[in-house]
């Protein structure tokens, strides 16, 4: 699975964890997206996040879902973190 569709799919399973103010975005597409890009956004500089850092919080909980103790090297793999990270957000939800 690419870290991409890894992403997507852990947003679907969990977004009450996407950060704010990209969860105003969700259910959105084409122009209805556009426009509320528009008035969440007007008038700011803005800095975009990596998607990393936007689906974070998905991804921690997908992480936890789907750990059985064993396999935190392929879902650092999967998601992109060291082993260690995920060891460190396993240890932190416990």
């Amino acid at each position: 699975m690419r870290r991409e569709d890894a992403y997507k799919q852990a947003a679907k399973l969990h977004p009450a964890h996407i950060m704010s103010p990209f969860d105003a975005l969700l259910g959105l597409e084409g122009v209805d997206a556009i426009y509320m890009l528009c008035e969440v956004l007007s008038g700011d500089a803005v800095y975009m996040p990596t998607a990393r850092k936007v689906f974070a919080g998905c991804i921690e909980q997908q992480i936890l879902q789907e750990h059985n103790g064993y396999n935190s090297t392929a879902l650092a793999r999967r998601y992109g973190y060291s082993r260690k990270h995920v060891d460190r957000i396993i240890k932190n939800n416990k």
